[in-house]
């Protein structure tokens, strides 16, 4: 059983969902893997808190950066997020720092 919302997916582990369709394995997959390998170690705390720091990158790439936000956030990650297509543009700078912002302190 799986999820496509990152939004449900760590309480849908206790139902016992066993992978996610997520946008947010784009630029961010090994964190993905990562909640995935700790809840199924038993290491319930360790999966929520990683999943806790990485909810804002989710909420921004998939709200209001958009597919634009995912793309440079992949690009940001050392992926190929490719170019954005009409009639989306690429984020502003002012967004572009604030993913930043946003990437650096999940990854902290």
């Amino acid at each position: 059983v799986m999820t496509g919302t990152f939004g449900a997916w760590y309480p849908a582990l206790a139902l016992g969902v066993t992978a996610i369709i997520s946008a947010l394995a784009n630029c961010c997959p090994n964190p993905i893997a990562a909640v995935q390998e700790l809840y199924d170690a038993g290491n319930m705390e360790g999966a929520r808190e990683l999943y806790q720091r990485f909810f804002p990158v989710n909420a921004a790439v998939t709200g209001p950066y958009g597919i634009p936000g995912l793309k440079y956030a992949t690009g940001r990650m050392g992926y190929t997020g490719g170019h954005v297509r009409n009639p989306l543009v690429d984020p502003s700078d002012a967004d572009k720092a604030k993913l930043d912002q946003i990437l650096y302190k999940a990854l902290a």
